[in-house]
């Protein structure tokens, strides 16, 4: 995220901490924007991460189901 900021492609305020998203003391801006997730750490983080978005989609009846 260092490049995108210093060359002005994302203003800081508008990167949040995945950690708060979680606890919902953030949300994250639903104005049709595009929403970027950059992962950095353990892939049990990436894991964790797939289920929570998972779980909001199907809570909100959008995204594609795909058959096996």
């Amino acid at each position: 995220m260092i490049v995108p900021v210093r060359e002005g492609w994302v203003k800081e305020e508008q990167i949040k901490v995945f950690g708060k998203l979680l606890a919902k003391k953030e949300k994250i801006n639903e104005n049709n924007s595009t929403s970027l997730y950059k992962s950095v750490g353990m892939g049990l983080f990436d894991l964790i991460v797939a289920e929570a978005i998972y779980n909001e989609a199907v809570k909100k009846g959008i995204g594609q189901k795909l058959e096996e």
